[in-house]
């Protein structure tokens, strides 16, 4: 619908057919791509101290994640279940809009006894995706999901979804939506794909162990604007803890392989203030790379981040803007307005966490800071900690055996450079100067990265959302850096948009 051409998979991660490679082209038929995979990792405690994550890597050994939801009466899902979500939902904001001005139509001239809706939609009919939409699971035995699974506007307020009695899929067209209150569920963009996925269709085989027990209600979207929004994509997750137990520190996130154009000569970092990871290119040209397309001179950026991070946990109070340690620590006050929603706005309750973690992953396997191997490792990754349980200190590699790292700066962001300025990833503690790959000395190369948002609870049945999005941005001149600031400012843009709710 956009500037971007994106493979969006059921399940767990996007982007990429781990047979062929990846499709996240931007542009969109240029044969360059921005990105290889990404793909959601969660992970939390329940009150016995028993750790429940998931996650996906490359599925080189297995899955963590299969389509359907929960069968509610026995709490887990069901192979045939899984059969029959295993499928995507793409519907266009436009085909919904003709749709609803027909039926509008149509009663008006059972009003007024004309014929206007033959005259203005002649051999009209429905879309076969406005007629199948996923509204409600089917509540008959074996089955038993929830009554209501993608959201739909209800014409007659009957709680069954009908076309034929003005039924849709829920997009908001009269501007009025509340995105920012728990429980808001609109269909977004000018095109979304959604799908319903879970946790615990089957052994957890990619990293072992427990799975959190959440069902995912996931939408795919983007705008057909002609500024840089056009080269955005949005993922929006409605995460339900279907499990009976409480999970505690539990944190969302996820991995990115991201690949921009040739994949050997990229950097990461992040901007803690904006809440952005990102990918740009270690130097001013991006050749091509074997079966890679470069992006020749002044290559692109590209970013993840929480436009709409999990409602953090209720305090019972309007949570401040302040750059005071104490306040950060006791009051659950955040310094950054671009990292957050919902913060000193006199609404209780409201508030949005950001990326509270960003951390680079190693491609060697053999090292503390390669991806991790289990459960217990996929969970300190989400906390910005190594595999062996270390904080991520500042400086050097990030790792607190390394000599040119400041072992007495705990820290959340890796390579945020200056974009700390009020030294909230560090705990309060002013860092010794900016850090990134460049002050690091790092050699371009293959990068990916594992970012997140949290700590949330998660009581049994409880429901949470949040969306993540790719800003991308190249800009004509400058190089990389300039791309890169060029990438900040569109996401600002993209920002404002999730802040006044679209």
């Amino acid at each position: 619908i956009n500037q971007v051409k994106a493979r969006i998979n059921q399940g767990g991660d996007m982007f990429w057919n781990w047979r062929s490679g990846p499709t996240y082209e931007v542009p969109k038929n240029s044969g360059r791509n921005s990105l290889f995979t990404a793909s959601v990792w969660t992970g939390g405690v329940d009150n016995t101290g028993q750790l429940k994550a998931s996650a996906l890597r490359y599925k080189s050994s297995g899955e963590s994640y299969w389509p359907g939801p929960f069968n509610l009466n026995t709490g887990l899902p069901q192979s045939d279940i899984c059969s029959y979500y295993d499928k995507l939902y793409k519907v266009n904001k436009s085909d919904v809009e003709t749709f609803v001005k027909w039926f509008n139509t149509g009663k008006q001239d059972q009003l007024n006894g004309t014929n206007n809706q033959a005259k203005l939609f002649p051999n009209y009919q429905i879309p076969e995706i406005i007629l199948e939409w996923p509204a409600h699971g089917r509540n008959y035995s074996p089955y038993f999901e929830d009554q209501y699974l993608a959201p739909f506007f209800d014409n007659n307020d009957d709680g069954i979804y009908n076309p034929l009695d003005g039924d849709y899929p829920k997009f908001a067209f009269d501007g009025m939506e509340d995105c920012n209150t728990p429980g808001a569920n609109y269909l977004y963009g000018d095109q979304t794909i959604w799908r319903v996925f879970n946790d615990k269709g089957n052994v957890n085989t990619e990293i072992g162990g427990l799975s959190p027990g959440i069902e995912y209600r996931v939408q795919s979207y983007g705008y057909n604007t002609a500024n840089e929004i056009a080269y955005f994509t949005f993922h929006n997750y409605q995460i339900i803890n279907r499990s009976t137990y409480t999970l505690n520190d539990f944190h969302v996130g996820g991995m990115v392989d991201s690949d921009l154009g040739n994949a050997q000569d990229d950097y990461v970092g992040c901007d803690v203030e904006r809440g952005i990871g990102y990918c740009y290119n270690g130097d001013n040209n991006d050749e091509s790379n074997g079966g890679s397309i470069g992006y020749g001179s002044n290559p692109p950026a590209i970013g993840v981040d929480f436009f709409q991070g999990p409602f953090q946990d209720p305090d019972q109070k309007d949570n401040k803007i302040s750059n005071d340690p104490f306040e950060w620590e006791n009051n659950n006050a955040n310094p950054y307005t671009k990292n957050t929603i919902g913060f000193d706005d006199n609404v209780i309750d409201n508030e949005r966490l950001g990326l509270t973690n960003f951390l680079y992953i190693s491609g060697d396997g053999g090292t503390v800071r390669a991806f991790p191997k289990n459960g217990i490792q996929v969970h300190y990754f989400l906390k910005s900690k190594w595999r062996d349980g270390t904080q991520l200190v500042y400086g050097g590699s990030g790792y607190i055996g390394d000599a040119s790292a400041d072992k007495d700066t705990p820290t959340r962001h890796m390579y945020p450079d200056s974009s700390d300025t009020a030294n909230w990833s560090s705990f309060g503690k002013k860092p010794n100067g900016p850090w990134s790959e460049v002050t690091a000395g790092n050699t371009p190369f293959d990068r990916r990265f594992c970012y997140s948002s949290g700590p949330i609870t998660l009581l049994p049945g409880a429901i949470n959302s949040f969306t993540i999005g790719f800003p991308w941005a190249r800009a004509s001149s400058g190089g990389p850096e300039e791309s890169l600031q060029k990438m900040k400012e569109a996401d600002d843009i993209a920002q404002k948009m999730f802040d006044n709710c679209f």
